[in-house]
């Protein structure tokens, strides 16, 4: 990558143009349609290394990410591989499905990955439903703003699990449809029960397309984790670390969005919270109707 063909450049990640141009060709100009969002905010979001840098120090609170084997499930386009081997010199790995949905992303993330010196093979044609890897090899795994979008949310939660050594630790970040929120269309909803209540609303409401409403797996809240994870903890494998709600409080009382694009949107509103000093109280009341989003489910594998 030449310098006349860089469109950032930082301790953390160098990103060319001809990337930049095909995300917001992809994600960018797709999402913008459904969320009315500028496209080049949109693929500036999806492209942050500072939002790197923060997920990284959010897991890092649970273990140390120096040296240690981490897979990504839905590597993207790889910004948080690259950024977490420089900052934080994990042994990374990811996988991200070359064959469905955004199927240039894979193509993206590797010429992304070259381009800032490492290695594209480690970067895998895989669905989190079925991990190529044997069972207890990594020592951290890590998926955000994937589950909802994947065939068999729960099967990919078994498989994270699979693929962790004892001991080993694994968050998989993702909204809770029992909130208010959607980033990707960035609207406002009730909690959602029902996905065909889901792309009404879509439609009805927002006079937006439904169709990519219909693949999101909107059953994914709080209770669904308990649901899933139930014979994992009966049988001793795993340890519930938290579902993301002191974040969540974090957040909303420090109005500390600023690495996370969809929730940013609410600023305004958070703010005029804060002011009138009723965040902490909203938090509180958000907490207890399980509301919060999104849901940083942290598992520890303990067997």
């Amino acid at each position: 990558m030449n310098e006349e063909d860089t469109y950032l450049e930082t301790g953390l990640i160098k990103i060319s143009k001809s990337v930049y141009k095909s995300v917001y060709d992809s994600q960018g100009q797709y999402f913008h349609r459904l969320s009315k969002v500028d496209p080049d905010i949109i693929t500036e979001d999806v492209l942050n290394p500072e939002k790197s840098v923060h997920q990284g120090l959010l897991l890092q609170n649970f273990s140390p990410l120096k040296n240690k084997r981490l897979l990504e499930i839905g590597s993207g386009f790889a910004v948080n591989h690259i950024v977490w081997t420089k900052k934080f010199g994990i042994d990374g790995y990811g996988i991200e499905p070359g064959d469905e949905g955004f199927n240039s992303s894979l193509k993206i993330s590797r010429q992304l990955v070259r381009d800032n010196g490492l290695s594209p093979e480690r970067l895998i044609n895989a669905v989190g439903e079925n991990i190529p890897f044997e069972d207890g090899c990594f020592d951290l795994v890590y998926s955000t703003n994937v589950l909802e979008h994947t065939q068999d949310p729960g099967k990919v939660l078994q498989e994270a699990i699979r693929v962790l050594k004892p001991g080993g630790f694994a968050q998989i970040v993702f909204p809770n449809y029992r909130s208010f929120y959607d980033g990707h269309y960035n609207i406002f909803h009730p909690p959602i029960f029902s996905n065909r209540f889901f792309q009404w609303l879509v439609a009805n409401i927002y006079g937006r397309d439904p169709y990519f409403a219909s693949t999101i797996r909107t059953e994914l809240n709080p209770s669904w984790c308990k649901v899933q994870l139930k014979p994992f903890i009966e049988s001793g494998q795993v340890e519930v670390l938290g579902m993301g709600q002191a974040v969540f409080t974090e957040r909303l009382t420090h109005i500390d969005f600023s690495h996370w694009q969809a929730l940013s949107n609410l600023e305004p509103l958070f703010r005029f919270g804060n002011k009138i000093g009723i965040n902490w109280l909203a938090a509180k009341i958000v907490n207890q109707l399980s509301a919060w989003t999104p849901v940083i489910l942290t598992l520890k594998k303990t067997a």
